[in-house]
């Protein structure tokens, strides 16, 4: 969406930041060997503190799946309140969400380094916008993003391709060749005039057996034939000369996917950017076998093999996950949650703000969750929220879950006095099945939000607050 913001022109355009800033970065880090494939970002500040976790966990995946693998969080403050650009973590142990936030980072270090060195794998070079709109009159070219959105919600990865590196580029077996990158082909978005020497290069790249795509008309200073496809017609073009890496059923434009190899083994990074639609799909890869698919975030490992390159993906909103073939890597196999059982407990509820978050108050007994935060209840509390309740179980099964459904924002969970992790984001959900008993079992649940309530900040104006606690739909999930 583009919207009004305070920054240049008065608006910001989605489709630029969703297609091509972060691949600017990752693209670079990929064409040029001395960056070694490192691309930085500072990432989180000026949100406000209604950036809750996970919010957190959006922009992170947002950039690893774009190629990002270096990261400068902003930022640690010894104050609170500070005004330079919140959220600030930490913040003298007043951070209510500090634990998610450690669990993101964690999370964080695990992926970049296993992305970090690998080689990028993608269909096409999109070529450099900016050349060609100095070129151009009155502005007539086309920005690189009206070509990348068309790419990027069809599941076709590029990197963005400045003149300078197609100077030396070679040409092999029909593919552009840059650094450790091979592209099937070379987009040059539309402009009335390109500099010479730029057509010069394309030309003698198309020349050398390279499929060359002029975007909806050649330029107007162009003396050879293109090859011209109009916007639209790219992407069917792209499919019908198998420039695709990934087949996705059912569309799903908001699944990204970011393919790599290392050490010989292909590396697919999954990431469900829908805020409310569950990828739930078939997914047909240039690679079949053995895999590993690694929920980083939750600590969960489990393999597979993939046959004539089939992969299912289920992903809830938000969610994320890694699949590496070649090794099962001694991981159990993958299963299916077969029977569901939604549960409705009584559960105390106790509370801690965030300047004794040890010290929970007892709020009372009820028998319907809430939003905590909303205005007939506490609309001033950032802290901890602790729910206790019991749950009749049936013991035995093979793996059982608790899927606390909706949360806000982030979850611990204890079942008789087990640790059974974190979550900051969706699914909300835990294996318990090593905690439980036949019969009855307790359960703490402590839920933290962030602090916006106590500090509305000049920058969380911009956002929705998300609810606080416990908001319901508790299921117990076993096969």
């Amino acid at each position: 969406y583009t919207h009004s913001a305070s920054v240049g022109y008065g608006r910001c355009a989605g489709d630029f930041y969703h297609t091509v800033l972060g691949k600017l970065c990752a693209s670079l880090a990929h064409l040029n060997p001395d960056m070694q494939g490192r691309a930085m970002c500072e990432v989180f500040g000026a949100f406000g503190y209604g950036e809750d976790s996970s919010f957190l966990k959006f922009l992170m995946d947002f950039l690893l799946v774009r190629g990002m693998n270096h990261f400068v969080p902003h930022a640690f403050s010894s104050r609170y309140p500070d005004t330079d650009c919140p959220p600030h973590f930490g913040v003298k142990g007043r951070d209510p969400s500090f634990e998610a936030f450690t669990a993101l980072m964690k999370y964080t270090n695990k992926v970049s380094h296993l992305m970090l060195g690998a080689t990028h794998k993608a269909n096409a070079a999109l070529l450099y916008f900016m050349d060609s709109d100095w070129a151009s009159r009155f502005g007539n070219a086309m920005l690189d993003e009206t070509v990348a959105e068309k790419l990027y919600d069809a599941h076709i990865d590029y990197d963005i391709v400045p003149h300078d590196f197609l100077l030396t580029a070679a040409v092999e077996n029909g593919k552009l060749h840059i650094a450790e990158e091979y592209f099937d082909c070379l987009i040059v978005p539309y402009a009335d005039h390109i500099a010479k020497s730029e057509l010069e290069t394309i030309k003698s790249l198309n020349d050398r057996g390279l499929p060359v795509f002029f975007v909806n008309e050649m330029p107007e200073n162009a003396d050879f034939e293109g090859d011209v496809v109009a916007l639209d017609a790219l992407v069917p073009k792209m499919k019908t000369l198998g420039m695709t890496d990934v087949i996705v059923e059912d569309g799903y434009e908001t699944l990204r996917i970011y393919h790599c190899v290392r050490d010989g083994k292909d590396i697919f990074m999954f990431a469900n950017e829908d805020v409310a639609k569950t990828v739930n799909t078939t997914v047909t890869l240039p690679c079949s076998g053995d895999y590993a698919r690694l929920d980083i975030l939750n600590d969960k490992y489990t393999s597979g093999t993939a046959v004539d390159g089939k992969l299912s993906l289920v992903l809830a909103p938000n969610q994320s996950n890694i699949v590496v073939f070649g090794d099962r890597a001694g991981f159990e196999d993958e299963f299916n949650l077969t029977e569901e059982v939604p549960v409705s407990p009584k559960f105390t509820l106790e509370l801690a703000d965030n300047t004794g978050m040890s010290c929970f108050v007892k709020m009372g007994e009820f028998d319907e969750f809430f939003n905590v935060t909303n205005t007939k209840h506490y609309p001033k509390f950032a802290g901890k929220m602790r729910y206790t309740f019991e749950l009749d179980v049936k013991a035995g099964a093979k793996h059982l879950f608790i899927d606390l459904g909706i949360v806000g924002q982030n979850a611990t969970l204890k079942v008789n006095g087990v640790d059974c992790g974190i979550r900051i984001a969706k699914p909300y959900a835990f294996e318990i099945t090593n905690a439980v008993k036949e019969g009855k079992n307790t359960f703490e649940v402590v839920v933290s939000n962030t602090l916006v309530r106590d500090n509305p900040d000049a920058f969380s104006q911009y956002l929705l607050l998300a609810p606080s606690g416990l908001l319901g739909e508790i299921t117990l999930k076993y096969c």
